[in-house]
């Protein structure tokens, strides 16, 4: 349905995560996505159509609406992730994956060792799995994993033969090939999140593409970041939103009876803020956590104003959030709470 609110729909998808199971993907032989086989001179990144998605990029980028598949050299840990892929020539393209995050982590092990790493690119995944990717998924879970428990059923997957990876069997298009860490290339700027051009052009290492696995008609996906807010916004306000409550409840923080990812907007942003909002029992954690309930103090049951109240004094936080200064101070209605965030 689409006339479902966010708090329903962040329930549901709750339940729905804490009732699932962890279930490791189903490898199969063949699929969809294997209609046609590239390797050697047929190689090709070309053929695709990927645009130039703002005027100032430093190049076409095929991955931006992307599943990137990488193993964890030291465990069974598959891990899967949105990291944007630049198009270089026909064989090759340049990935470039922010510090922090699992597959930086693993690739980085891969270089420290001089091995060369092996990247799977899926340009066109079915939406939950590409929604996995733009998520934080519990550590040490591969998507493939919390997916199947989603959905109550294995993910299909096929081993490539080159990367020994677990590529999705019915999969748009599918780039293999290795990083090594003596292979860069100059790679970006690119139009990032923040609605600005996130950094300027600098080495990024390179996927040598080994082979192309698509479809007869392939679709190409793409989720460029825009001008916030854009589409990814849209689902992890309230995807997010669950998976913060289910962790402060799981952590056993008292207290806490919801939780909010706000989208923050331009022209304070486009990084979501994580509000939990604390119900009519006292927290020890309430300072850490966002202070006293939010919009009415404690033993006062919620109503229309105090909802109202609650969106304003948010909005004001999430500001003071994303400009480092204070907020606008106001008179707060009568026997409400100020709702005022400290610098952080």
């Amino acid at each position: 349905p689409l006339d479902v609110d966010r708090r329903p729909l962040m329930y549901a998808f709750r339940r729905v995560a804490e009732e699932a199971r962890a279930l490791p993907p189903k490898v199969v032989t063949d699929g969809p996505g294997f209609e046609s086989v590239l390797r050697g001179d047929d190689i090709d990144v070309l053929r695709f159509p990927s645009p130039k998605w703002h005027p100032l990029d430093g190049g076409r980028y095929i991955g931006t609406g992307v599943v990137d598949i990488l193993k964890d050299p030291d465990s069974d840990w598959v891990n899967l992730g949105t990291y944007r892929v630049m198009v270089h020539d026909s064989k090759r393209v340049g990935l470039y994956i922010s510090p922090g995050k699992h597959g930086r982590q693993f690739r980085d092990k891969y270089f420290a060792r001089k091995e060369p790493c092996p990247v799977a690119i899926v340009c066109g995944a079915d939406p939950l799995l590409f929604v996995a990717s733009a998520l934080e998924v519990p550590q040490g879970m591969s998507e493939y994993d919390w997916v199947g428990g989603i959905r109550g059923e294995p993910y299909e997957v096929v081993i490539d033969p080159i990367t020994k990876l677990p590529i999705p069997a019915r999969a748009e298009i599918v780039l293999t090939g290795f990083l090594r860490h003596d292979n860069m290339a100059p790679e970006g700027p690119f139009g990032e999140w923040t609605g600005y051009y996130a950094s300027g052009s600098r080495a990024e290492p390179v996927l040598d593409v080994q082979a192309i696995y698509h479809r007869s008609d392939p679709i190409l996906l793409g989720v460029p970041p825009n001008k916030p807010p854009y589409e990814p916004h849209r689902f992890r306000e309230y995807l997010r939103s669950a998976l913060l409550l289910r962790e402060l409840k799981a952590a056993g923080v008292p207290g806490v009876t919801d939780a909010h990812c706000f989208d923050l907007t331009f022209p304070y942003g486009a990084r979501s803020y994580l509000l939990p909002l604390h119900g009519t029992t006292p927290s020890p954690f309430a300072p850490e956590l966002g202070g006293r309930p939010i919009g009415e103090p404690p033993g006062k049951p919620p109503g229309a104003a105090a909802a109202r109240r609650e969106a304003a004094n948010a909005a004001r936080t999430a500001r003071a959030a994303a400009t480092r200064r204070h907020p606008p101070r106001r008179r707060p209605a009568q026997g409400a709470g100020t709702g005022v965030a400290h610098r952080l």
